[in-house]
């Protein structure tokens, strides 16, 4: 009965060793993707896997892939090439409302547009893809 208990405890052991490495690999090339796809990590630092040159149909699923993805956080397809885009957020006040709003308040309203007008702002981007299939932010 020791033996078989033994037998298990060794087994089970194994296979939280199995599961740890998993997720440990799962987790840190999740964290390495989010890092490219931010433009976060540096154009010299690179996966073992990414340090093979991309056909250009790769490349251009894998820019189509992230677009994909940023349009789903909300952003705007403002510009593509084939290995390049420009993504935009955000957007401007509706400056005439804002006029009409500041007559019938006798331009108390003012404050309030100036406030708008300044932290309603439009933010560009734009990522083009690699040789080895890294997307990463120009400029």
């Amino acid at each position: 009965m020791l033996t078989n208990n033994r037998a298990y405890a060794n087994c089970m052991k194994n296979i939280l060793k199995v599961v740890k490495e998993f997720f440990k690999y799962i987790l840190v090339d999740f964290w390495l993707d989010r890092q490219v796809a931010k433009g976060q990590l540096d154009n010299q630092v690179m996966r073992a896997a990414d340090a093979v040159k991309k056909t250009p149909e790769e490349r251009k699923q894998l820019l189509e892939a992230f677009i994909i993805n940023r349009v789903s956080q909300g952003w705007r397809l403002e510009g593509q090439t084939e290995y390049a885009v420009v993504l935009a957020t955000g957007k401007k006040p509706n400056h005439i409302l804002h006029f009409l709003l500041c007559i019938p308040t006798f331009g108390l309203w003012l404050i309030v547009w100036i406030i708008m007008g300044m932290s309603m702002t439009i933010k560009r981007r734009t990522f083009q893809v690699n040789d080895f299939g890294q997307i990463n932010q120009v400029g």
